[in-house]
C-alpha cells in the first residue's frame, strides 16, 4: 500500500494533509486536494456491527433507520446524485445533524470528508428528508388525549428561528429583532402523545409566533373548538393558552 493510501486510512481529514504535502513538494501556495478521488469512512458498515448505537446516538432502532431508508431507495434521486458516498452514509451523517445537532467540524472527522463535502451532502438529503416524513403528518386530530389542566386543552404549539446566511436583497423581511440573527420561522402542531399533527415553516424571520399563529388558518380548522398550550410568545392568540412571561412570575 502506497504512502498515500496510508495517510486516506490512519487520519482524520486525510485529503488535506495530502493537499498540503502535494503542494509542498511542488512549491505552490494553493491547496488541491485531491477529495474528488478519496473514500470516505463506511460508517454505516460500522454500525451495522453494533446496532445498539442506533438506540444509543440517534435514539432510533435499527429496524427504524431501515424503514426510512428503503423509503428514500424508493424514490429513487441518489442514482443522479454527484457525491460519491453511499446512500446509507448519506442518512447517517443527516441523521446526525438533524438528532444529534452535530457540527460540520465533527461531521467532517466522523466521515473522514471535508465540510464543503458534508454541507453538499446535507443540501442534498434535507429536501428528499422533509419531502418524505411530510407524507406521515395528517394534518388531523389522531389522539384523544388531553392535558390534566382542561379536557379542551389537547394540543401543544410551539415554533423556533433557524438561522439562514443574510442576503443582500430583502434582509430586512429574514432578520428577527428577537435574535438579533437573519432566518426563518417554523411552527409544529403536537398532540399530547407527542406525535406531530401539523407543521408550517418558511416563515419569515421577522414575523413574530403570535402573529403567524392567528393567519394559520390550517391549525385553527384543525383545533376546531379545542385549545393548544404555547409560551408566552404566543399571546393574544385565541386557540392558544399562552404561559407568563418571567417577569410576571415569583419565586
Amino acid at each position: 500500500m502506497s504512502e498515500t493510501n496510508d495517510i486516506f486510512i490512519n487520519y482524520p481529514l486525510a485529503w488535506m494533509v495530502e493537499a498540503v504535502e502535494i503542494n509542498k513538494r511542488k512549491g505552490k501556495g494553493k491547496i488541491k486536494s485531491k477529495r474528488s478521488k478519496f473514500i470516505h469512512n463506511n460508517v454505516y458498515a460500522n454500525w451495522n456491527d453494533n446496532q445498539d448505537k442506533f438506540l444509543s446516538i440517534l435514539h432510533i432502532t435499527k429496524e427504524e433507520f431501515d424503514f426510512i431508508l428503503n423509503g428514500l431507495e424508493r424514490i429513487d434521486f441518489h442514482r443522479f446524485s454527484i457525491l460519491s458516498m453511499s446512500l446509507p452514509n448519506k442518512l447517517l451523517l443527516t441523521l446526525h445533524f438533524v438528532i444529534q445537532y452535530t457540527g460540520g467540524n465533527n461531521l467532517a472527522c466522523l466521515f473522514n470528508v471535508s465540510n464543503y463535502y458534508v454541507s453538499k451532502v446535507l443540501d442534498e438529503m434535507l429536501p428528499y428528508l422533509v419531502e418524505y416524513f411530510t407524507l406521515f403528518i395528517p394534518n388531523k386530530n389522531i389522539n384523544n388525549t388531553k392535558s390534566r389542566l382542561h379536557c379542551r386543552l389537547k394540543y401543544i404549539i410551539d415554533g423556533t428561528l433557524h438561522k439562514t446566511q443574510r442576503k443582500y436583497g430583502g434582509m430586512d423581511l429574514d432578520y428577527n429583532g428577537h435574535y438579533h440573527i437573519h432566518g426563518k420561522m417554523s411552527q409544529i402542531l403536537l398532540d399530547y402523545e407527542g406525535y406531530i399533527i401539523a407543521f408550517l415553516t418558511k416563515i419569515k424571520g421577522k414575523i413574530y409566533d403570535s402573529l403567524s399563529a392567528n393567519y394559520n388558518k390550517n391549525f385553527k380548522r384543525i383545533l376546531g373548538s379545542d385549545f393548544a398550550l404555547g409560551d408566552f410568545g404566543f399571546n393574544g392568540v385565541g386557540y392558544v393558552i399562552s404561559g407568563f412571561k418571567p417577569s410576571t412570575l415569583s419565586t
